[in-house]
């Protein structure tokens, strides 16, 4: 805006009407030149022509007081017709006025100017008005009706002005219209209105009172009133102070350019041409637009105090400050959800070029993203925020000290957490300040870890070292259910799986949890450890591997029959280099030196083979695959290449070339195919050239 030139057009107005003050404010006994003639009015006493009278007043100005006409009444008034009063200062600024008429009372304490009253100052400033009153006893100066003000570029006009020459303040009273034509370049224009604009020649203040409103380009200003505080030469504004109700709105800014600044109270600060923005501090209701892109609405920053620092463009954000009630809004783009950051402060920084870049929230900040299938929340005490050029983008988010970050399947608390927003990546660790471990809950899995990794869109969680987690008993399989998920079936559905490790990959989208490093798993009595493990809830999956020094091994409880009795729970116990589990067949699958101890006896074999019934904690059938060793609790003790065993009639069939069975008493049986019975105790034997022979070693007998 230029200031300056109002400032220019109210500092003469105020000289103005200080010279008329001085002008006719002469005192009696002033030697005036005086020529006698007949009298045209008969109420007067005397008439005199064409008089100028040159005195210096007590301020030490130089007057000089022109006149056509003069003529004294009866009652010791004075009218001078054709006046013209010009006031020099010390300091060589001059002025001069100009009226058909001025009317002096007797004591010379009252004096009016009437007919075409023009008051001309040495820089240019031109004031009309038809008639103007000055009354010595409170030092004002009052022009009632319309006056006009010109200087350069500006004009203005106004119903009615005064001035106190004991205060230095000139009023312009009433639809107080100023205007400023546009420069050499076609650019500047600016309107301006207000009830009253009161000027502080002392102070190099302006004050506009009762309302107030500015248009200069797409830019429009307004409020219930102003100060405007101009430089010391009073050729530039430098702070405008907007009360009530302020806006500022229209801005030619860029993307991420300031586009409108609205709060109760509204301090701008301009640059050195008085015309940009360079700081803008905002009070009550604070609330700062800024500029989209594409038509788009631009960011907004609501709180109760906002402080604004701009670039030499007057436009573009450098460094914002906010306090109490703070509420950054990113509204939803194509593609992009909205987003929205609440918190007790903002601290964000910038530069010229790029504008606003960082961001720092703190106290109660609670984050927002919202549009399409995203629903995610987040709750902190600190949110450090990477922001694209012109805040165009909210690219990172850094939260610290108590963090609980929530969506729609899944919700997760630390110290710490990194949210990189266009790749929907959540990093989650601890921080010294709270102490508050990683911990990530979706509606199948929950992990602690001292670092957590997630993919939101799924979501795909990975941890490491040391991992725990807890699978969580098993949904409706309704195919209606897009979360349905199959617990193996050697596991209990309705008890959580406990799970630690070095490292956890689950994929949410999968329902795929895959652990390396010292897996260990337990659901009740049932545990299972191995190097690798890998559960698959989409198919009730579960598989597990080791090596030849760190074997998979298991402990499980099984209702088995023991001695010819019902069911009963009991324990047992396996050991192989890897381990699978096929829900679909209700296969439980020991693979290299597969050992399985249980109320059976010990067996040992390359493969070993479990197939469970549905309800998962009965054993249907055994199959055991080369290198077949089977040590009954007797002490026999089979051997051959394969060995399937039946639980409803509790008979084991075993093969191989050929089967041997050493019983406890010495006895050995071999033969192609050997069937061992429990109950009642016997074995069948079947094949060419099948044997049972009796070995008497220490003499005992048997049966």
């Amino acid at each position: 805006m230029n200031w300056q030139k109002r400032a220019r057009l109210v500092i003469a107005v105020g000289g103005v009407a200080f010279a008329i003050v001085v002008a006719l404010g002469f005192r009696k006994g002033a030697p005036v030149f005086r020529v006698h003639l007949a009298t045209s009015d008969p109420t007067a006493v005397m008439e005199s022509s064409e008089g100028v009278h040159d005195r210096t007043s007590k301020s030490h100005e130089d007057v000089a007081v022109a006149f056509e006409h003069l003529t004294t009444y009866t009652n010791g008034s004075e009218k001078l017709d054709g006046i013209s009063v010009t006031t020099t200062r010390a300091n060589g600024r001059h002025f001069k006025i100009t009226a058909k008429a001025a009317d002096v009372s007797k004591n010379e304490t009252e004096f009016a100017l009437s007919g075409n009253v023009r008051i001309e100052v040495n820089d240019g400033m031109v004031i009309h008005t038809e008639r103007a009153t000055y009354t010595d006893k409170d030092g004002l100066v009052h022009a009632p009706g319309p006056v006009d003000i010109a200087r350069g570029r500006m004009t203005g006009s106004a119903n009615g002005m005064t001035y106190d020459k004991n205060t230095e303040i000139l009023t312009l009273l009433e639809s107080v219209h100023l205007h400023m034509a546009a420069d050499e370049r076609g650019a500047g224009a600016m309107e301006m209105q207000a009830p009253i604009v009161a000027f502080n020649r002392v102070d190099k203040t302006m004050f506009f009172e009762k309302g107030l409103t500015s248009a200069r380009g797409p830019q429009q200003m307004s409020a219930d009133s102003g100060v405007a505080h101009l430089s010391a030469d009073e050729e530039r504004l430098e702070t405008i102070d907007l009360h009530g109700n302020a806006r500022i709105r229209g801005s030619d800014g860029g993307v991420g350019g300031l586009r409108s600044i609205a709060g109760h109270d509204i301090t701008l600060r301009y640059g050195a041409d008085g015309q940009s923005i360079e700081h803008a501090l905002v009070l009550g209701d604070a609330l700062i637009q800024l500029a989209g892109e594409g038509g788009h609405a631009g960011r907004q920053i609501g709180a109760n105090l906002v402080d604004l620092a701009l670039a030499a463009d007057g436009s573009t954000p450098t460094g914002l400050t906010a306090n109490s009630g703070v509420q950054l809004t990113f509204p939803p783009e194509q593609g992009t959800p909205g987003r929205t950051i609440n918190a007790d402060h903002l601290d964000g920084r910038g530069d010229d070029t790029h504008g606003l870049t960082t961001a720092r929230f703190d106290g109660n900040v609670s984050f927002r993203e919202q549009g399409g299938s995203i629903d995610r929340r987040a709750k902190s005490q600190v949110l450090e925020a990477s922001l694209g050029p012109g805040m165009s983008a909210l690219e990172e988010a850094r939260f610290s000290r108590s963090v609980r970050f929530e969506d729609a399947s899944m919700a997760a608390t630390a110290g710490a957490a990194r949210y990189v927003l266009d790749k929907g990546t959540l990093d989650l660790t601890t921080d010294a300040a709270s102490g508050v471990p990683p911990h990530a809950e979706t509606e199948l899995i929950s992990v602690d870890s001292p670092k957590i990794s997630i993919v939101l869109d799924g979501p795909v969680v990975s941890a490491s070292s040391p991992v725990k987690s807890v699978l969580k008993p098993q949904k409706s399989s309704d195919a209606k259910n897009a979360k349905a998920t199959k617990t193996p079936t050697m596991l209990k559905k309705d008890q959580d799986v406990f799970v630690t490790a070095n490292t956890l990959e689950y994929d949410g989208n999968k329902s795929r949890a895959a652990y390396t490093g010292d897996v260990r798993l337990t659901q009740g009595d049932t545990s299972i450890k191995a190097i690798s493990m890998v559960i698959d809830d989409k198919t009730g999956d579960l598989s597990a591997a080791g090596d030849d020094a760190n074997p998979v091994a298991t402990t499980m409880v099984r209702m088995e029959e023991s001695e010819g009795k019902k069911p009963e729970r009991t324990v047992s116990t396996a050991k192989a280099k890897d381990m699978t589990y096929e829900d679909a067949e209700r296969r439980l699958a020991y693979t290299g030196a597969a050992h399985m101890n249980g109320v059976g006896g010990d067996m040992t074999a390359d493969k070993i083979e479990l197939y469970l019934k549905p309800s998962g904690d009965e054993i249907e059938r055994v199959e055991a695959y080369t290198k077949v060793t089977l040590t009954e609790k007797t002490g026999r003790v089979t051997t051959g290449s394969r060995l399937t065993y039946t639980a409803v009639d509790d008979r084991s069939v075993v093969v191989g070339t050929p089967v041997q069975v050493n019983e406890a008493c010495g006895r050995r049986t071999t033969g192609q195919e050997i069937t061992l019975l429990k109950s009642p105790d016997r074995l069948n034997v079947s094949g060419q050239e099948s044997t049972r022979a009796q070995t008497l070693g220490t003499g005992a007998s048997c049966p």
